[in-house]
């Protein structure tokens, strides 16, 4: 339905708000906008004027603002005003009001930056740049109400007083707004013009000159050259093909660009036509007018000095032809139908009003217009702008010179066609013209200009389709009269193109463009930057004006649009943010000095209340459902914060404007400090009543949380503190773990069948599940992330703990199964004591076959025996594993960089465990070589430890356990004593044990051997009970524990093999075998006498065939099913007690005492160390070598015992200087120095000639075996020296310690 206008409403004449004629085409752009209030509608003009009451469009459902009246006081000045005053009515219009934003004002304090430059307009065509332009499609034009505050703007008298401050070379002219004319009163000057045209072609006005040159010129005829043949200009005389051809070849051969003047252009035109195509009749000077219209065009688009003169050229020109130039009225039929379609007037009324213009709408009325705005000029008045408008004085002169230059040769042209024209020129005034004294120029030409140019947009708009281009947005005919009229009334194009931009700014607020539409129209700049220093102030004002419109009107969609947060995406701000980067970048603008954070912070603002309108009703919803327990809202919720945050990241890449507003940091910020006082909440719960299962899924949410914490409100005083939180939660799981330790490690056995897991595995599969059940715990804390790195290393320490006492646990059950395999007699070996008297006198039996010995049962060992050795060592390599998986070197530093400072307090007793492992080497105190040994433990004279007694041996196992407590360093005095039934007990050996509780700080077992007084030593464990808050204390606690079992289980079966063996080794079983040959004398026992036969293989074969018999059925198991490391330490120990017994063979224990025993014969030594080695090639392999390495077999015990051979048969004295010898060399000074292999690896030593010095203690022991009156003498005076040097070296490593102590003490102090 089309509501009629508010005028002419009978005669169909143009309404400008009469859209609903067009029907869909109406809406062809986007969706209509909301209504606006009227206080808003004023925001958007360039004039601060009243708003008429606005009407509504039925199509658009929206109102239409009228176009705003000036106030009363300004009304006065939109009439004929004093002849001095007349520039007032050129005054440009208004930007928007200023709000209260302190801005500054849009245009005055602009002009500063206009100062430099010297002042020529140049005007410029801006739709012919538009036509190639794509077009750009427009997010949804949907917009709802705009009730949030307005930022910048300025009103007239705003840039009055900006023009009045001081310091301003010239007073800016005031913006004065002009009432719009109704199209009615615009239509008759459009008609004068038609008239004028049907009379007689006009030839164009220059509006203003430049200061170009003639290359300008010829480079702006080759741009309209360039429009035409590349089908950019559809005008229809231009089309014609011989035309067209012969403008091709025109610029394939650069003739327009290398021409001099204008005659030689219109030749080198007339040269291609004839070669472009056969000449018709009549048509050569029609063309030819063409290409002087293009010159003439060219040239009113850079004029330049001297172009008078080449008008006048162009005119005598045309005088020789039959047609007249082209010029911008040339199709007056094309316009007369432009100005027909705009104002819809029936032709008869049409013809009636031309007829009543006709007799006054003359070409003489034409020259008399340009006379009297010449007149004008010289008065600075109507059309013209005063010198207020100019920065310079010189400006406003160059101004006036250049524009009476153009109006002389308008004029001239003009008289061409008009005889006698030129002879009624004006004699001099001496007031200027009133508005109303001219005929062709209408009172307020800015005004009718603005109403006519809104007329031709809206036509366009309502004819144009949804993808037309910029470029079509002004047809050509509209376009020519636009500037015909332009033209005509004296307004210079950039005023006319500041003016269309409005115009397009007010057509996208009201709906009726897209916003892609006007960012390509906006793209399309008319000027150069360079070009604005040369405008009239007042335009340059209007351009400020008009760009900081539009920057508030875009500002104000966002902020509105901003709302529907669950919609809206970037990339549907991203044209609008395209535009205000684009307007924000104009020089002009710039210059605006518009403080764009008042918009910034509505933004914000309105972001801000949606986002928290929006988290209230998701906790409205999540607290309307019934949950078990308080952590299910509370995962809904932070659900809700990370899940929203991955779709407005989603939505909203990147920050708007810059980094001034980003959208998902402003929501999520809000939805974070709302959700920490929820977390408070829970914090404050007990940790038993929620289930770990619902904590930690809200513990990986919040873990997500603090990233975005940390990222979008790093300086919030809300403290985001999971740490503190969760901290409860990971204990009470922690606790739950310690609970879970015998569970694992029983249902790693109860489903163990002790069988390899697979060949050559060697451990079960207990041994991989009870770590696989670690794993879980591990990936789970690892998983938490823990924020607080003290806290985190403190988690993994417990952690730590947990496993390594499963370890312990699961090692312990593997033990306890080792020794139900073992034989009772192995087990109890160590702490077997002698029944009855007869088995203790039978035991002094020397060189005779002990009772144990015939009856040693050869014990075969099990496969599953091996298999649980092996275990223990699977668990310790992937404790190794775990070890390096949990980071605890990493963990260790932590802890010990961050371990806060504790306070001194009271030294608590601190709990010793002390454990008499064995002792060796002891004095033989018995006539067999041999002591039964019990130890006595005192302090302060008081008896507090007493061990058992291990009978028959000089190298005892006890294994007993005294615990003391400690508070300060305390001595003991620890003695070994000779049990005898007899006599009184004999005192063996005796040492200090000095016990400080900082040498055990820690809390690891300390292996020490004590050397005693004289000869031997005693290895002792000494632990100080307790535990560090310390990673790697655990693990090296539980590392220790896993070697040691290894090394006892490893003992046990050496021990079990040790009676069969030492069964085989004896002198009897030996030498019996050899005694049957001839190798032994029948009499005698001298070396002398007896005959050295060579000793086969097969003879130590025979000799050694019950051990060997042994060795075959026990070693292939232990070989098959224990790992290379656990075969190679029971081989090794088993080598060294072979060694041990076959050197008990050669020598006695050592003594201070002469022995009774004595050398063995030559031929006795020889075997002896034949089958030495005989059992080294044995183990090795035989000559295939595929069995023990030499390295595992060559120890320093065997090198040693090859030692003896040398000195075997030595004298007394030889043995002495032997022994003097020995101490000299490096590594043999000290007796006792390498007799042990316990728990050590063996040095490396370089072979020499000192490989071969036979060790100390070896010279004594065979020293023993001599009976010269000086012996025992030397052997008491050797060993009493060796034992003050021990004691003096110990009393050393004592006072060292101690020193460090007190440096300690004092460092921490």
């Amino acid at each position: 339905m089309t509501k009629p206008g508010p005028s002419s409403a009978g005669s169909g004449g143009y309404n400008p708000h009469d859209h609903g004629q067009q029907g869909a085409s109406t809406n062809t752009f986007a969706k209509p906008l909301p209504k606006i209030r009227e206080e808003d509608q004023k925001r958007y003009s360039l004039s601060d004027g009243p708003v008429k009451p606005s009407v509504t469009s039925p199509a658009l459902d929206r109102p239409i603002v009228s176009y705003p009246q000036p106030p009363a006081p300004l009304a006065q000045m939109h009439q004929p005003p004093p002849l001095h005053h007349q520039n007032t009515m050129n005054s440009a219009l208004h930007p928007p009001p200023i709000r209260n934003h302190n801005h500054t004002n849009i245009g005055g304090s602009a002009m500063a930056l206009f100062i430099e430059p010297e002042f020529a307009h140049s005007p410029i065509a801006s739709m012919v740049a538009l036509q190639d332009r794509p077009v750009q499609k427009s997010p949804t034009m949907t917009r709802r109400a705009k009730t949030l505050r307005r930022a910048a703007g300025m009103t007239g008298a705003a840039a009055a007083a900006e023009a009045a401050q001081p310091g301003r070379n010239e007073p800016m002219p005031p913006f004065v707004p002009h009432s719009r004319p109704a199209p009615e009163d615009v239509y008759p000057y459009l008609l004068r013009l038609v008239l004028l045209s049907q009379a007689d072609d006009v030839v164009p006005v220059v509006t203003v000159v430049s200061s170009g040159t003639h290359k300008d010129t010829v480079k702006a005829l080759r741009v309209r050259v360039k429009e035409i043949i590349g089908n950019k200009d559809h005008t229809p005389a231009y089309q014609d093909p011989i035309v067209k051809q012969a403008l091709i070849q025109m610029e394939e051969k650069s003739r327009i660009k290398s021409s001099n003047n204008v005659e030689e252009i219109l030749i080198t035109f007339s040269i291609e036509m004839a070669t472009a195509g056969p000449r018709q009749a009549g048509t050569t000077d029609a063309r030819m007018a063409i290409m002087d219209g293009l010159i003439r065009d060219a040239i009113q688009r850079s004029p330049f000095v001297g172009s008078d003169a080449v008008l006048q050229k162009l005119d005598a020109l045309s005088k020789t032809t039959s047609a007249k130039p082209s010029a911008s009225f040339a199709r007056t039929e094309e316009v007369t139908k432009v100005i027909r379609e705009l104002f819809k007037v029936p032709e008869s009324e049409k013809h009636a009003r031309m007829n009543e213009l006709r007799s006054s709408s003359t070409k003489q009325a034409a020259i008399e217009d340009l006379k009297k705005c010449t007149t004008n000029l010289e008065f600075d008045c109507f059309p013209y702008s005063g010198i207020s408008d100019y920065r310079h004085k010189e400006h406003h002169e160059e101004f006036k010179v250049r524009e009476r230059s153009a109006l002389n040769g308008f004029i001239r042209g003009l008289s061409a066609s008009h005889a006698g024209s030129a002879s009624n020129a004006n004699a001099k005034r001496n007031t200027p013209y009133q508005p109303n004294e001219f005929t062709f120029i209408p009172p307020d030409p800015k005004a009718f200009y603005h109403t006519l140019l809104d007329m031709c947009v809206d036509q366009s708009i309502n004819s144009r389709n949804e993808n037309d281009g910029i470029a079509s947005l002004l047809p050509p005919n509209t376009k020519a009269l636009l500037n015909d009229c332009g033209i005509r009334w004296r307004l210079t194009s950039s005023w006319r193109e500041i003016l269309l931009m409005d115009v397009i700014k007010e057509r996208y607020r009201d709906g009726r463009i897209p916003l892609g539409f006007l960012f390509d129209f906006l793209r399309a700049k008319f000027y150069k930057d360079n070009e604005v220093n040369q405008w009239h102030l007042s335009e340059v004002n209007m351009l400020g004006a008009v760009y900081g419109g539009l920057n508030h009107m875009i500002f104000d969609n966002i902020n509105h649009d901003i709302k529907d947060l669950d919609t809206v995406t970037l990339d549907y701000f991203k044209p609008m943010l395209e535009i205000l980067d684009y307007v924000q970048q104009q020089e002009v603008f710039q210059h605006l000095n518009i403080d764009l954070t008042p918009f910034f912070e509505d933004i914000n603002e309105t972001i801000l209340l949606e986002a928290i309108r929006q988290y209230n009703l998701k906790d409205e919803e999540v607290q309307k459902e019934h949950y078990e327990n308080e952590t299910v809202p509370l995962s809904k919720m932070a659900l809700y914060i990370v899940s929203g945050h991955g779709v407005m990241k989603k939505r909203f890449p990147k920050p708007l404007f810059g980094n001034a507003i980003d959208v998902s940091a402003i929501v999520v910020e809000n939805n974070l400090r709302n959700f920490v006082p929820l977390m408070q909440n829970m914090a404050n719960m007990d940790a038993r009543k929620l289930p770990t299962g619902d904590v930690f899924p809200l513990y990986q949410l919040c873990r997500e949380l603090v990233s975005l914490f940390e990222q979008y409100a790093p300086s919030s005083n809300k403290n985001f503190n999971i740490s503190t939180w969760f901290k409860p939660y990971v204990y009470k799981y922690l606790e739950d773990l310690e609970a879970s330790v015998t569970e694992w490690v029983t249902g790693a056995i109860i489903q163990d069948q002790f069988e390899e897991v697979s060949v050559g595995a060697g451990h079960s599969s207990s041994a991989s599940d009870l770590f696989a059940s670690f794993y879980q715990p591990l990936s789970w804390f690892k998983g938490l992330n823990w924020p607080d790195d003290y806290q985190r290393a403190t988690f993994f320490s417990m952690l730590a703990k947990v496993f390594c006492k499963a370890v312990d646990l699961y090692a312990q059950y593997m033990e306890t199964m080792f020794h139900g395999c073992m034989p009772s007699t192995v087990t109890s070996l160590a702490t077997a004591e002698a029944k009855t008297l007869a088995e203790q006198v039978a035991s002094f039996a020397f060189r005779t076959e002990s009772a144990e010995a015939k009856k040693a049962t050869q014990f075969v060992f099990t496969p599953k025996m091996c298999v649980l050795i092996n275990n223990i060592e699977a668990v310790r390599q992937r404790l190794d594993e775990l070890y390096r998986n949990m980071d605890v070197d990493e963990v260790a530093q932590i802890l010990s960089e961050h371990k806060p400072e504790q306070e001194t307090a009271s030294v608590p007793p601190h709990q010793f465990e002390i454990v008499f492992v064995r002792a060796e080497r002891l004095i033989p105190m018995d006539t067999n070589e041999l002591s039964d040994p019990f130890i006595i433990m005192s302090h302060e004279e008081r008896d507090v430890f007493r061990s058992k007694t291990i009978f028959t041996s000089i190298n005892p196992k006890w294994n007993e356990v005294y615990e003391a407590s400690l508070t300060q360093e305390t001595s003991y005095l620890i003695r070994i004593y000779d049990a005898d039934k007899m006599h009184r007990d004999r005192l063996c050996g005796w040492q200090y044990l000095h016990l400080n509780p900082l040498d055990y700080e820690d809390f690891m077992s300390h292996d020490m051997w004590l050397d005693l007084a004289q000869i031997g030593r005693l290895l002792l464990r000494i632990t100080m009970k307790g535990e560090r808050d310390d990673i790697q204390f655990f693990f090296g606690g539980t590392f220790r524990s896993l070697k040691r079992k290894e090394a006892d289980l490893s003992d046990m079966i050496v021990d079990a093999m040790v009676p069969s063996v030492q069964a085989c080794l004896t002198e009897k079983i030996l030498f019996n075998n050899f005694r049957s040959k001839t190798m032994f004398p029948f009499f005698g026992n001298s070396a002398s006498s007896a005959k050295v036969t060579k000793v086969s293989d097969e003879d130590c074969d025979n000799a050694l065939g019950a051990m060997i018999d042994y060795l075959e059925a026990s070693l292939p198991v232990l070989y098959d099913y224990l790992t290379t490391d656990g075969m190679t330490l029971v081989i090794t120990k088993l080598w060294r007690e072979i060694l041990n017994t076959i050197e008990s063979l050669l020598m006695p224990p050592l003594s201070t005492a002469v022995s009774n025993r004595n050398p063995l014969t030559e031929i006795e030594t020889h075997v002896v160390f034949k089958i030495v080695e005989f059992i080294k090639l044995y183990l090795n392999g035989g000559d295939a070598g595929d069995g023990f390495p030499l390295k595992v077999l060559e120890t320093p015990k065997y090198k040693d015992l090859l030692t003896i051979r040398p000195i075997y048969d030595s004298t007394s004295e030889e043995l002495i200087g032997e022994y003097n010898r020995s101490l000299t060399v490096p590594g043999r000074g000290r007796l006792g120095r390498q007799q042990s292999e316990y728990g050590r690896r063996a040095a490396p030593r370089r072979p020499g000639i000192d490989s071969m010095t036979p060790n100390p203690e070896t010279v004594l022991r065979i020293l023993r075996m001599r009976r010269e009156d000086n012996v025992e003498e030397f052997l008491q005076q050797a060993i009493d020296t060796q034992s003050k040097a021990r004691e003096a070296r110990a009393q050393q490593k004592r006072e060292q310690m101690a020193f460090q102590h007190q440096l300690m003490k004092n460092v921490e102090g």
